[in-house]
């Protein structure tokens, strides 16, 4: 009776208690997702900071030691920027809308346990394309719009921290550091000589917080 209830359990269903190998998770992630997201101006006056970007995407593990997280994100904002300027040519506001979505992959390589918390690094790539309008209103009434679009591209590597609320649910933080690189197209029906404007940063770019909910 001992031997058949001892098979029995060895063919029942996989423990997941401990690892994460073969696991499968969606993630929802707040802050700096797909690398440039909330990160530090680049040196151009269009480039966004993404500030408070939500993104969701899965996790699996393929080991305890390696994992792939593909994402996306979408964020938008409206800034309006008044002058006190009283000159009927002169500029009274700029208000400008920034719309924008990002697919992002990383692939986290897990270091080490400590007690119960994961630490991991993960290489990634973050792709962003954004819209923009921008209208310029002057004192007199008169007002200008345009709208240009870029494309913005993230080349990061993340270091992350993964904590475990229960069996299914992690919390998770992590900041990135990497190269990000922007173009700007600007509105040529309103400008058609205005040339590109391109930016290049390298440093540190943002931080997450997020969780992982797990299904096996």
């Amino acid at each position: 009776m001992l031997q058949a209830n001892t098979k029995a359990s060895a063919s029942g269903p996989k423990s997941t208690a401990g690892g994460l190998a073969e696991r499968f998770a969606m993630e929802f992630s707040f802050g700096g997702s797909i690398g440039l997201w909330h990160t530090q101006e680049i040196g151009s006056p269009w480039t966004p900071t993404f500030v408070g970007t939500p993104a969701v995407g899965f996790r699996y593990h393929f080991t305890d030691l390696i994992a792939i997280a593909p994402y996306i994100g979408f964020f938008t904002a409206k800034t309006v920027d008044n002058t006190n300027n009283t000159a009927p040519a002169a500029t009274k506001s700029i208000e400008t809308t920034v719309t924008a979505w990002g697919v992002g992959l990383e692939v986290p390589f897990y270091l080490t346990k400590l007690q119960s918390l994961y630490l991991y690094v993960a290489p990634g790539i973050g792709y962003t394309p954004v819209s923009y309008t921008r209208k310029t209103t002057r004192v007199d009434g008169l007002a200008t719009e345009t709208a240009p679009k870029g494309n913005f591209l993230s080349l990061y590597a993340a270091l992350g921290l993964q904590v475990p609320i229960t069996e299914q649910l992690h919390a998770l933080a992590k900041v990135t550091v990497g190269y990000a690189s922007g173009t700007i197209n600007p509105d040529t029906k309103a400008n058609p000589v205005e040339p590109d404007d391109t930016s290049n940063y390298f440093g540190l770019q943002s931080w997450a917080i997020g969780a992982l909910f797990y299904f096996n």
